[in-house]
């Protein structure tokens, strides 16, 4: 099945101008954790397929219907920051590079006129030229801007950290863990510790893992 897709480097000029930075993709502590040891965000089609572990999501029959099981998925904003809710797939994101756009992995990519949770067919909904992107993307429609999303194709279904991933953010609910002796830990803190251990096992230690919220209330 073929869909269209928006050649990278005319993407990365016009999302440089939009003055997007970075990719995102938020996820479960579980499939997080897949994806680090693994060194690579991955689509949940390859997950599937080689026997990993990651959290169901409401969304993946219709995924596999649709034609964008084998994806990654990434946007182009923080949704939590956007909306100023608790992102709905989970509290750990990724910060991918931009320069994904222009590195050799993805010559081309796709980019979803709205959110895939809301298509019937297989049909329009992607986006065809980068002058209709320009047009919609970023130019007031908050909401919008929420369903437009960035499918990354290859064979090797993979985006790896090593090369892009720049930190990782932690959302923290604000709620601990009180022990017998009395002492208190944040689920925040054991989260960012047991994130950190997994890089540091996967060779990838010089990504950062940053808390949300420490110092905040956003939401």
């Amino acid at each position: 099945m073929l869909f269209p897709t928006i050649d990278s480097h005319l993407l990365y000029d016009l999302l440089k101008k939009k003055g997007i930075q970075n990719f995102h993709h938020a996820n479960t502590v579980k499939t997080s954790l897949t994806f680090i040891n693994s060194g690579a965000l991955l689509s949940r089609g390859y997950v599937e397929t080689e026997g990993l572990t990651q959290t169901e999501q409401f969304t993946d029959t219709k995924d596999k219907k649709v034609g964008i099981w084998d994806s990654v998925f990434l946007d182009g904003t923080d949704l939590h920051r956007k909306f100023l809710r608790p992102n709905k797939y989970g509290p750990v994101l990724f910060y991918i590079d931009l320069n994904v756009l222009i590195g050799r992995d993805f010559p081309k990519v796709r980019v979803t006129r709205s959110n895939p949770v809301k298509w019937n067919s297989t049909e329009n909904n992607f986006y065809e030229s980068i002058e209709d992107i320009e047009r919609d993307y970023l130019t007031g429609d908050k909401f919008k801007d929420g369903q437009i999303m960035f499918l990354f194709d290859t064979p090797k279904r993979k985006v790896l950290l090593k090369e892009y991933c720049r930190k990782i953010i932690v959302d923290d609910p604000k709620k601990g863990i009180i022990y017998p002796n009395q002492t208190q830990k944040t689920i925040c803190e054991m989260l960012k510790a047991t994130i950190e251990n997994a890089l540091l096992n996967a060779s990838l230690k010089n990504i950062k893992v940053e808390i949300r919220h420490a110092d905040e209330d956003l939401c």
